[in-house]
């Protein structure tokens, strides 16, 4: 996983979707 796909994710505001994958 990329550091910047995360950091984008997360400025998004999907916490729940980042750790439904994880």
């Amino acid at each position: 996983m990329n550091a910047k796909h995360f950091l984008k994710l997360v400025a998004r505001g999907n916490k729940q979707q980042l750790y439904r994958r994880f």
